[in-house]
């Protein structure tokens, strides 16, 4: 049953990392036009798919252009509590000599402990650090192994991003859940 689980997250990730909300608007109703238009002879929807499709495949061959040199940076806390959300702040330099926009990062970790949210866009000129705030859900106590860092680049139609993995091994000890006591008062 964990291997299924692991499996389901693995195809649900990179589904969400390599379209954006468009593109799967584009991709769902490219389905449900294949669905309901069965009978090319009296269905107008087989164009609709292929549009989408068309749609699909222009995005996905502006993707293959992308290429960046990134320096990434993160600075976490040493511990955190387990059931709450933390933010900390992640540097990412642009090495290369081009602008580079709509850049979206995920971390990378152990999905079992840590939920991990797909962040903020944000556009890099040449050889500019942007310091931004990332946010990770932690589920359980231990040590939360952090691998990497994803960072997503749109493509110009925004339809789908090009996943890049940068490896950066972090480890964060979450604690348990603080509960309030009521005070008590002995005679």
């Amino acid at each position: 049953m964990n291997q299924f689980r692991r499996q389901l997250n693995a195809i649900k990730n990179r589904y969400q990392n390599r379209l954006t909300a468009r593109g799967r608007f584009f991709f769902i109703l490219m389905l449900v036009s294949l669905i309901f238009g069965l009978n090319p002879s009296k269905s107008m929807l087989y164009q609709v798919v292929s549009l989408c499709f068309a749609i699909l495949v222009i995005g996905g061959l502006f993707t293959l252009r992308f290429s960046h040199r990134l320096t990434i940076k993160r600075s976490l806390p040493d511990n955190v509590m387990s059931g709450r959300s933390f933010a900390y702040d992640l540097t990412i330099i642009n090495d290369s000599n081009k602008r580079i926009q709509g850049i979206a990062f995920r971390d990378s970790g152990d999905l079992d402990i840590a939920d991990c949210h797909v962040s903020e866009l944000c556009n890099l000129n040449r050889n500019e650090n942007v310091s931004v705030k990332s946010v990770i859900t932690v589920k359980k106590r231990g040590y939360c192994l952090l691998d990497g860092i994803w960072i997503l680049q749109e493509d110009p139609l925004g339809i789908m991003r090009k996943p890049r993995f940068y490896p950066i091994q972090d480890k964060i000890l979450v604690l348990p859940k603080l509960y309030s006591i009521p005070n008590i008062q002995f005679q």
